[in-house]
């Protein structure tokens, strides 16, 4: 009780203070809607981090767009996040990764995949490196990644007997959900931050053509390589997970497996070919969002998912909590926030540009901590920042291909549920079998170390390539 009246206070402290600000108006250069913005955004973060009186995640997502209506932006702008595919490919992705776990198609996953894998922390967890890396060949979807493989670890703790809440589970299930869309930045296909970064400096003057298939992997191969496999043992190192894998109890776990059922070879072949339609998107043109619709809606038709379930089959306040979060870039642009915080950090950004492993080291923590405030993977700060890439890539020689990498590794920061989508995403996957925040924290702060080893180590790599 005492806590929740901690956050209570603390939320009310916030509030009090974004009030001031959008009253007094201190910004020399940002527009009256720009204060309003600032000021919305900070209550609807506060809300985020501090949850007061238990408000879920996307009330406090809706709180801004219905602020920003009241004082006058246009609905088309408040609610354009509702309206892009990133949504609309997790919509049916959710009822997909719903289906593995309803039909059991997880869990026989899970068992092939143990089966062939030695029962230790080693063993399984370069297991989920390779299965991750081999997905982010075939889908750039992160989310599809992740609704595939987060049901499979869930039944892996089960499986082996894992406790709900406990060390051991969280690590597995944080160190499937970090696999499955993180090793897929090495590749300029392998998700879709890389895509939108890509769409961003298209836009930009001086940045289009900067970014393609090659100069993405020479700048992101090796960094993110390193950071995988650092995080992954400095995330065990930190959750310490004592409990080991026992072979005995998966045996006994899996000794009564039931033959496949009609609606498992039903997911199964849903499953296979959106997979191949993935991977060979480039030849038939079929965007990953219509394969997830058309896969959603085979599900339903072919019985799998019943009616009744549409509402309680997958978590509708992390949808709405998505659609809020991808708004605030157009709010930000709108409001002309943006264009003046553009204006506020170039400065700062030219004046550390100089000394390569200094810049690398301020711009990487900067954004990791950023992310607490901007929950969008960075899509905003990204716009924001555009300019200023365009002038460090020609005054300094910087390659627009290196920020690509720190900006698609920094917005996968998941120090707290709230700040990383894909965390929100695995949370409400795995119920019970949910990590408690301060394991999140613990893992997302080695997920931060390794980030700055792993650039720090790449900074001769990228000097000595022309890219730094």
């Amino acid at each position: 009780m005492k806590r929740k009246g901690i956050r209570e206070i603390l939320f009310a402290i916030v509030v009090l203070a974004a009030a001031v600000l959008m009253i007094v108006k201190p910004c020399p250069g940002l527009e009256e809607m720009g204060h309003y913005a600032m000021g919305f955004t900070i209550i609807t973060v506060a809300g985020w981090i501090f949850r007061p009186f238990g408000v879920p995640n996307s009330i406090c997502g809706m709180f801004l767009l219905g602020a920003m209506l009241v004082f006058g932006m246009k609905a088309e702008t408040v609610f354009s996040g509702f309206a892009q595919n990133a949504l609309w490919t997790l919509i049916p992705a959710l009822f997909l990764g719903y289906a593995l776990q309803k039909t059991g198609l997880g869990e026989r996953i899970a068992t092939g995949v143990l089966r062939i894998f030695p029962s230790n922390w080693a063993a399984v967890t370069c297991a989920w490196v390779l299965i991750g890396t081999a997905l982010s060949l075939v889908t750039p979807s992160m989310t599809v990644r992740a609704v595939i493989m987060i049901p499979v670890a869930q039944q892996c703790c089960r499986l082996y007997g894992l406790k709900p809440g406990s060390r051991e589970s969280a690590y597995m299930i944080l160190v499937t959900l970090f696999t499955s869309i993180f090793p897929g930045n090495a590749f300029l296909t392998g998700n879709l931050t890389a895509q939108i970064i890509l769409g961003v400096f298209e836009t930009t003057p001086g940045l289009a053509g900067t970014i393609t298939f090659d100069s993405w992997l020479q700048a992101a191969l090796l960094p993110v390589a390193i950071i995988t496999v650092l995080s992954v043992i400095l995330g065990y190192l930190f959750l310490r997970p004592s409990q080991k894998l026992s072979r005995e109890q998966f045996r006994s776990n899996t000794a009564d497996q039931k033959r496949i059922s009609r609606h498992e070879l039903v997911t199964a072949a849903v499953l296979a070919v959106s997979c191949i339609l993935f991977f060979t998107g480039k030849y038939h043109g079929i965007s990953s969002t219509a394969i997830c619709i058309m896969a959603a809606v085979i599900l339903f038709a072919a019985g799998v998912i019943r009616a009744e379930e549409f509402a309680t089959g997958i978590s509708w306040d992390l949808v709405f909590f998505f659609g809020a979060a991808l708004s605030m870039s157009a709010v930000f642009q709108a409001s002309g926030l943006s264009d003046w915080l553009a204006g506020v950090i170039s400065p700062v950004v030219m004046s550390i540009a100089g000394n390569p492993f200094l810049f690398i080291l301020i711009i990487t923590t900067v954004l990791f901590i950023w992310r607490f405030v901007d929950v969008t993977t960075l899509i905003p700060t990204m716009i924001i920042l555009a300019p200023v890439v365009s002038r460090l890539s020609a005054d300094m020689g910087i390659s627009p291909a290196v920020w690509g990498t720190i900006f698609a590794v920094a917005s996968i920061s998941m120090f707290l549920t709230y700040t990383n989508m894909w965390t929100v995403l695995g949370k409400g996957m795995v119920k019970e079998y949910a990590w408690q925040e301060g394991q999140l924290f613990r893992f997302g702060l080695a997920f931060f170390l390794a980030s700055l080893a792993g650039f720090l180590i790449t900074v001769p790599y990228w000097m000595a390539n022309g890219l730094l």
